[in-house]
C-alpha cells in the first residue's frame, strides 16, 4: 500500500482497500452526509427505472446501491463494486437490515472485473471512477460489462488539492 503521509496527491485506488477504506467506514455517517446533496442529485439524474439491471463502481458503504435497489425494484437487481472488503461487508450487512434483496457487493477492481451476469443496463459512480490508473483500459473493461446503448452516471471531483476536504 503506498504511504499515505505524502498528501492527497499521492491518493490511489489501492488505498481504498486498506486504511482508506476502513477510515471511511469508521466515519460513514459523517462522509455520507458530507456528499449526499451530490449523490441525491445524481440519483435523481439518472432516473432508474424498475426492471433495470445496474452496476454501482465504488459503491463505499453501499447508500447509493440501496437507492438503486429500491428504485429497480421489484424485477431489477444492482451489483455494487468496491475495492475495500471493509465497506463490501459492511455494504451487505446494511442491505440486509434494510430489508433489500435485489443487491450484491463484490470486492474488486471496477478495472478488472470480470462479471458472468454480465451484460448491464446501466453503470453509475458517485466518487468512484476517478482512481483508475489507467482509465482508457478501466473504462474498456466497464464497457465490456454493458449492453449496446446502455446508459453511464457520474460524479467525480477534481484533483484532491482542489477539495478543500482532501487538504486537512
Amino acid at each position: 500500500m503506498t504511504e499515505m503521509n505524502n498528501g492527497p496527491e499521492t491518493l490511489k485506488g489501492e488505498d481504498w482497500a486498506g486504511e482508506m477504506g476502513a477510515k471511511w467506514l469508521a466515519n460513514l455517517a459523517c462522509f455520507e452526509g458530507m456528499i449526499a446533496p451530490i449523490g441525491e442529485a445524481l440519483l435523481r439524474q439518472a432516473d432508474f427505472k424498475p426492471g433495470e439491471r445496474v452496476l454501482d463502481i465504488g459503491c463505499g458503504g453501499g447508500g447509493t446501491t440501496i437507492a438503486i435497489a429500491k428504485a429497480v425494484a421489484p424485477s431489477g437487481e444492482v451489483v455494487g463494486i468496491d475495492i475495500s472488503p471493509d465497506l463490501t461487508t459492511a455494504s451487505l450487512r446494511r442491505a440486509k437490515d434494510a430489508g433489500v434483496t435485489n443487491i450484491g457487493f463484490i470486492c474488486a477492481d471496477g478495472a478488472t472485473v470480470q462479471l458472468e451476469d454480465a451484460p448491464f443496463d446501466r453503470l453509475f459512480s458517485r466518487f468512484g471512477s476517478m482512481f483508475f490508473p489507467e482509465p482508457h483500459k478501466a473504462f474498456a473493461n466497464l464497457h465490456s460489462l454493458l449492453r449496446p446503448g446502455a446508459r453511464i452516471d457520474l460524479a467525480v471531483w477534481g484533483p484532491p488539492r482542489d477539495n478543500l476536504g482532501f487538504m486537512q
